[in-house]
Order: structure tokens, then sequence, then C-alpha cells
């Protein structure tokens, strides 16, 4: 079967992996497959990822319970490696409608109040994160998407990084 179980269909591709929608419980998730290996790391083509990446995109998602930050669901490592040795990581989040950069690519504009939303539920997700100690690192377009009600939802905490106190 397709990553993410039976039925799981392909929903958008990134740098790091791809995504599937999937049914989980009877709720639609999003089934994030990230390319990588627990010893170090695979390339397919120009992308790649490591394990560490996973788990600080895993334990920042733990972490970050908020409206506006896209809710995980769980996360798995596949038991079995590949004849490549090459084993298979899943992050379970909630599924999105729409990343921001889909919509405003496009015809109709996005009309004054909808962008001003935008802008603050962004904002909020981004206070919130460095109220946790945290710098998201790639906060763009294709990283905030939009729910089935248009309701932002920060993603791709990958290379979030721990802020260290000064002493």
């Amino acid at each position: 079967p397709a990553a993410g179980g039976v039925g799981a269909q392909l929903h958008g591709a990134g740098g790091n992996g791809r995504i599937s929608a999937a049914k989980y419980n009877g709720t639609q998730v999003a089934v994030k497959e990230l390319y990588s290996t627990m010893g170090g790391r695979q390339y397919e083509g120009d992308r790649s990822t490591s394990f560490a990446e996973f788990s600080r995109e895993f334990e920042a998602l733990r972490l970050l319970r908020h409206p506006h930050i896209i809710q995980l669901f769980g996360a798995s490592i596949a038991p079995s490696v590949d004849a490549r040795g090459l084993s298979r990581h899943f992050i379970v989040t909630e599924l999105a409608h729409e990343s921001l950069a889909d919509r405003l690519a496009r015809p109709e504009p996005v009309d004054k109040a909808t962008a001003e939303r935008y802008a603050l539920e962004i904002a909020s997700a981004g206070a919130f994160i460095h109220s946790r100690q945290m710098i998201h690192f790639d906060l763009k377009p294709q990283n905030v998407l939009l729910d089935i009600f248009g309701t932002v939802k920060i993603c791709d905490l990958g290379i979030s990084q721990l802020i260290k106190p000064s002493t």
C-alpha cells in the first residue's frame, strides 16, 4: 500500500519528503514520509534528510500545541529496512486543504480582511513558537497551510532550533 496505509493518496511532495492523505481512526490525516535512514542520510535525487531532522520535527510538533500550528497525531519508524538499508519515517498530522503559496497563486485575489487574518494567525503562531524558545527557520508560503475553513496552520519544523538561553 501507499505511504499512510490502504487507500492513501499522494497529496504533495517537498524537499524532505512526500505527503499522502489517508484515514486514521475515521479521520482524514496527512502522512509525511521523510526521506531518511537511521544511520545517516538517504539521497533521492537532491532530497535528503537525517534521522536528527526527523526527530527534531517530531519533537517540535509534540511541544507546540497551538491552533495555528499543524496538529501532530503521531510518528513512526518502520521496523524493517529495504534492500538499500533505508528505514521509513512517518509523521502523522491533521490534513490541510492547501498551502498559502497555492492560495496566492490562484487568479482571484485574497481580500484585505482575509489577508489581515492570515497575517495575525501567522504572527500568533510565530509568537507561540518563540515563547517556547524555538525558531522555525523556514517560514514561507509553502510552509503556511490553510485548513478547509481557511485557518492558518504552520508546518514543516524539521530545521527548527531551540534557542539556548544566554548566561
